[in-house]
């Protein structure tokens, strides 16, 4: 799972064609309009990343990491959808469904370390 987060944050560091689609015209999602900011994304994937890679070797603040991770997923996955709705035509929401599930997952995970007695 950390693993995924730090590919993410490696692609967006990479050329734009790998993490944006083109064609769509002088409109603009929420994604691309806070990549334009700054690079948010980029930072908040390794973050998560890092947090859950060193927070399972420590078996310490696992479920803290997990949440953050579910936090930026989460945060990344309804901009998409939520920017795919205001666009005509709607973009597509399948990365924005795989991230939303994503933080779903992150969450289930947090839950199974807490019942462990991990903290």
């Amino acid at each position: 799972m950390a693993g995924a987060a730090l590919t993410l944050a490696v692609l967006y560091l990479g050329p734009s064609a790998l993490v944006r689609r083109e064609g769509i015209g002088p409109q603009t999602t929420l994604v691309q309009v806070i990549d334009d900011i700054a690079p948010v994304f980029p930072l908040l994937f390794t973050i998560a990343g890092m947090l859950v890679f060193v927070s399972t070797l420590r078996t310490r603040g696992v479920v803290i990491a997990h949440a953050v991770a579910a936090g930026v997923w989460m945060f990344y996955g309804l901009l998409i959808l939520l920017g795919a709705i205001f666009l005509e035509p709607p973009a597509p929401v399948l990365t924005g469904t795989i991230s939303i599930w994503a933080a779903v997952m992150h969450w289930g995970m947090s839950r199974a370390w807490a019942e462990q007695g991990v903290r």
